[in-house]
């Protein structure tokens, strides 16, 4: 009995040497990490319901409340690219808005987007664009793309507005076409049927695919994708209604994860 003992209190002590994963909150919103330049490291969450981006401490106290204005009659739908210093020079804090409309009517969305600070005030507009990306051109700059569809019609047009931005900032999310993947929101989002994913390989990888993933963090399907075609259009008439993750897997490596809803 005494070795019995001796060999449990032993085994006791080996496990709680090792650290445990630990639930430190839960936020009931959507919610991210933002790495800030000036004020270090931040969780945000998108409160679509009062339309607000709140900004937590490490300890997860309230550190700022940003309150978003979206048209009439439209719904919060992304925030991306907390920062300070990406967007421009001063010290407060900037984030890139993304928002929609359901034309019931014809059947389809409209969206629209903007970068403000968080003072409310818009540092830019972009009707129509249902979601961008921020790439580092290395001498040149940062460059913003925002990509604006018209799903009023089909073949859906696209155009891509190009945006310089005098900041410098660290924010993540920031591509870099030389070594890093570049992958869009898909688009329509919401959808139905079918959504178009554009996306790029960095050189090197072999036998890239893209994950559906469940909000579990479960891999539903994986579909081999091409490096020459860098478009993507993805079948989801057979996934049921609900909200769904993407990504691109490749050699053990994994791309930033996207939303994508089927009403």
């Amino acid at each position: 009995m005494k070795r019995i003992i001796i060999i449990l209190w032993t085994g006791l002590l080996f496990h709680q040497g090792f650290a445990q994963v630990n639930l430190e909150t839960i936020y009931q919103v959507s919610g991210a990490l933002a790495q800030l330049e000036t004020s270090g490291p931040k969780y945000y969450v998108m409160d679509w319901t009062n339309v607000q981006c709140r900004i937590y401490n490490m300890d997860h106290s309230l550190w700022k409340t940003v309150t978003l204005t979206v048209p009439t009659g439209y719904y919060l739908y992304d925030i991306r690219y907390v920062s300070e210093h990406l967007f421009n020079t001063d010290d407060l804090v900037e984030l890139a808005v993304t928002y929609y409309y359901y034309e019931e009517a014809g059947q389809y969305y409209i969206y629209g987007s903007k970068i403000v600070n968080e003072l409310g005030e818009e540092l830019a507009t972009i009707p129509g664009a249902s979601y961008f990306q921020v790439y580092d051109a290395g001498d040149l700059g940062r460059k913003f793309l925002a990509y604006v569809y018209d799903y009023s019609v089909y073949p859906y047009p696209v155009q891509t507005w190009v945006y310089d931005l005098p900041g410098e900032g660290n924010s993540s999310g920031i591509i870099h076409p030389d070594h890093s993947f570049a992958l869009s929101d898909p688009y329509p989002n919401p959808a139905n049927s079918f959504v178009n994913i554009t996306y790029h390989l960095p050189a090197g990888l072999t036998n890239p695919e893209l994950q559906v993933i469940d909000l579990q963090g479960r891999i539903l399907k994986s579909y081999p994708i091409s490096r020459e075609r860098e478009t993507y259009q993805l079948d989801i008439r057979m996934y049921p209604k609900g909200v769904y993750l993407y990504r691109i897997a490749a050699n053990s490596y994994f791309s930033e994860s996207f939303r994508l809803i089927k009403p």
